[in-house]
């Protein structure tokens, strides 16, 4: 009989060190949020996490190395987020997904920042921004590989049609974040749109298309 593998606990020096590395992050977030990246100091981000600069430096060893853990820490925040709102809700399919695009809506802030910090590091270290990108479109393959599985399922019972589910996951994800969120914006075409009226559009488009299905004869949109 097999049993479950839970991962290893972490000792309490682990914790502590985890701990210390968030605390550093925290603080490197609400300055360069306020300031920019180029106008935080590290001075300034060691005493609001109360360590000392040399503290810092056995965590990070330069400013650019934070900007990245920061990048870094959201990438992997956002993979929980797909894997509490896919996989560890009941209901239908719809539900889980409406859940994740009611998540990811109320994030808007936080990546209008991610963007932020994607475009100074791309000034800033241009040689290493390649493979930096790489290792973060990993991260983004594993949030559309959550939110495949349930629609592999739904193609396997016949229920939608067959497909790469890999590749409609990246679709739905990304008319959540593209349009979704461009309604956010000052700029965007689309004004005053309600959260739950984008939640809905998303979610209809993306299940049962914009053609009107009758069994009388062809579609309206059909070719």
């Amino acid at each position: 009989m097999n049993k479950e593998t839970n991962p290893p606990k972490l000792s309490r020096k682990e914790q502590e060190r985890l701990q210390r590395r968030d605390e550093i992050l925290k603080a490197a977030r609400k300055f360069f949020l306020e300031k920019g990246f180029f106008n935080t100091t590290l001075d300034e981000i060691a005493q609001q996490s109360e360590f000392g600069k040399g503290t810092l430096y056995n965590y990070f060893a330069s400013k650019k190395e934070l900007l990245w853990g920061l990048i870094e820490q959201f990438s992997h925040e956002n993979i929980a987020i797909a894997e509490r709102a896919i996989e560890r809700q009941d209901g239908s399919t719809r539900e889980k997904f409406r859940n994740y695009a009611r998540t990811v809506l109320s994030l808007g802030e936080e990546h209008e920042f991610f963007h932020m910090l994607i475009k100074e590091s791309h000034a800033m270290d241009t040689e290493s921004f390649d493979e930096r990108m790489k290792v973060m479109m990993n991260d983004i393959v594993q949030i559309w590989q959550v939110i495949a599985r349930p629609l592999q399922m739904e193609m396997d019972a016949g229920r939608i049609k067959q497909g790469d589910a890999l590749q409609m996951a990246g679709l739905f994800d990304l008319m959540v974040r593209t349009f979704g969120m461009g309604t956010q914006r000052k700029h965007f075409p689309i004004k005053e749109v309600e959260q739950d009226t984008i939640i809905e559009l998303v979610i209809s488009t993306f299940f049962d298309g914009v053609a009107i299905h009758s069994t009388k004869g062809p579609s309206v949109c059909a070719s």
